[in-house]
């Protein structure tokens, strides 16, 4: 069993980066590729306890873990009790996949034999490679002539984030192509590269094989165009460059990064003459505030279903229009669907994740808390499924 965690590991860093290829290029069962792997987990988790509990083993959920199932099963009744139970379902699929997966890697950490480090080290191996691949062939698509080769594949493909829609070959911003690597858009791509930069200190690397990695990364997550996920990896430099921290990250390499990410920051906003003012800027403000709005007329209950991606779907069936409220918010986001207590279980879960990280993932936890302020970011399987394994890996060891 503990060679099949391995595998899942693996899979997980190897497939996520390339979520958005796997849907265009592969078969429609391969979509599911997700849900096999969490079903394995969930089972491996099963079997660990199981084990635990013949061995008269005690077993006692920490707050993190205590926060994270109170938000699904709560949010799981408010399922039940909806007057559109299969709408609702796939909302709380969104809304509580960074939360399940957090749940079923730290459960499987509770075992003293599954050393947190070893996996996190493991998934970091091969999830930067991954991203940087990925990276690469989002880079002949854009600017290297692929996207001649691949147009047929992405015309008929249909989003599962943006229902009815066909997942575009790349999204635009003044007339320039926003790199979007091998993910179904930019946002999910840039953030998942915010990810690999935070593990970069993972590996075992020379120096200037590491400050290269950082430049590439760097590079993607700057012609993602996503304002977002440049200011994360600031935050990631600044933490590490603040705190000296791991000991293999020297301050000549994150002196030589920041640098390379301040100028790449400078050349985006000079190209860029309204990066501030683009469309969609003000819903980064507005939305939220409706949301919270919104969110006062059932305080305890929530609209479950009424926004996000599965509205979208829901009104695309119903009026042909794949138009829905978006919150553009994790917390307003968890406050209109699931009211009061899903907020509350939603920010306990990530005050506890936060006070649990190691001190050199503080910065990712920093990043990624102010991240999700910019976006609903996990509505985006990868993101949420991502994020949620490397917090759950990051968290002290006990």
């Amino acid at each position: 069993m503990y060679k099949l965690s391995n595998w899942l590991t693996i899979a997980l860093a190897t497939l996520l980066p390339w979520h958005g290829a796997i849907t265009v290029f592969l078969p429609e069962p391969f979509r599911w590729w997700k849900e096999v792997i969490l079903l394995l987990l969930i089972g491996l988790v099963l079997w660990s306890e199981w084990r635990a509990a013949q061995k008269q083993k005690n077993f006692s959920f920490s707050i993190a873990e205590f926060c994270a199932l109170g938000f699904l099963i709560f949010g799981s009744i408010l399922v039940l009790f909806s007057n559109d139970i299969p709408t609702a379902t796939i909302s709380m699929r969104y809304l509580g996949l960074p939360l399940l997966i957090f749940f079923i890697w730290s459960v499987w950490f509770q075992n003293p034999k599954n050393k947190r480090s070893e996996y996190l080290t493991l998934f970091a191996q091969i999830f930067i490679p991954s991203c940087l691949l990925a990276t690469a062939f989002g880079f002949w698509i854009t600017h290297l002539g692929g996207e001649m080769i691949v147009q047929d594949f992405y015309s008929t493909t249909i989003s599962s984030w943006v229902p009815g829609q066909t997942i575009p070959l790349w999204h635009e911003i003044n007339g320039v192509a926003r790199l979007q690597g091998a993910s179904s858009g930019p946002i999910e791509f840039s953030h998942l590269l915010v990810a690999a930069l935070a593990l970069v200190p993972f590996l075992k690397q020379k120096i200037w094989h590491r400050i290269l990695l950082v430049i590439a990364l760097c590079i993607g997550i700057s012609l993602s165009a996503s304002r977002a996920a440049l200011f994360g990896a600031i935050i990631i430099l600044l933490w590490w460059g603040w705190n000296n921290i791991p000991t293999n990250i020297s301050r000549k390499e994150v002196a030589l990064s920041g640098t390379l990410l301040g100028i790449l920051g400078i050349l985006f906003i000079g190209t860029q003459t309204n990066v501030f003012q683009r469309a969609g800027t003000s819903d980064h403000f507005s939305r939220p505030i409706a949301a919270f709005s919104e969110g006062t007329q059932n305080v305890l209950a929530g609209h479950l279903g009424e926004w996000g991606p599965a509205a979208r779907g829901k009104n695309l069936i119903e009026n042909n229009s794949d138009s829905a409220p978006i919150a553009e918010n994790v917390f307003a986001d968890w406050w209109v669907q699931l009211g009061i207590i899903g907020l509350a279980f939603g920010l306990g879960w990530l005050v506890a994740v936060l006070t649990g990280l190691e001190m050199a993932g503080l910065g990712f936890g920093i990043a990624a808390i102010i991240l999700i302020n910019f976006a609903t970011v996990f509505d985006m399987t990868p993101i949420a499924l991502a994020w949620g394994t490397i917090l759950a890996m990051w968290q002290r060891e006990e």
